[in-house]
């Protein structure tokens, strides 16, 4: 999932998209996700 986060960045998605990328992927970031929400 790392390597998709980074790819995206890079391409210009947004930071949003990549962070919710890595929520889906990564439950340390689910973490981060649940508290923004």
């Amino acid at each position: 999932m790392a390597v998709v986060v980074i790819t995206g960045g890079a391409s210009g998605i947004g930071l949003e998209t990549a962070i919710h990328l890595q929520s889906l992927g990564c439950p340390s970031s689910n973490k981060m996700e649940q508290t923004r929400a």
